[in-house]
């Protein structure tokens, strides 16, 4: 789903189930820099979370980043999201190793 600021598309953000069966989807985010601080992340994410977890009655969300972008854990945290996993070089990126935080929420959290 794109996220839309003064009529363009400044980010998206989406979802994919990991496992029906275990009722988890993970979460997912990208914004534009020339909006980031403003709110709208978390405000979007926030309208996802609550359909994720009312309409489609998914138990449990997870979210994933590189330690080293800031904002992207914050708008987690913010959401009640907890630090679950820490993975050390654990995908590559371009040609570097990059390390990776994995978040989780509970419908019952939230």
């Amino acid at each position: 789903m794109g996220i839309v600021g003064s009529d363009k598309v400044v980010g998206e953000i989406v979802f994919k189930v990991e496992d029906w069966q275990n009722q988890r989807a993970e979460i997912g985010y990208r914004l534009s820099e020339s909006i980031a601080g403003k709110g709208v992340c978390t405000e979007a994410a926030t309208l996802l979370i609550d359909f994720l977890f009312t309409e489609i009655v998914f138990f449990k969300l997870v979210a994933k980043c590189d330690p080293r972008n800031i904002a992207s854990y914050k708008v987690m945290e913010k959401l009640g999201f907890k630090k679950e996993a820490f993975f050390k070089d654990h995908y590559l990126m371009g040609n570097e190793w990059t390390d990776q935080y994995d978040y989780g929420l509970l419908a019952t959290n939230w």
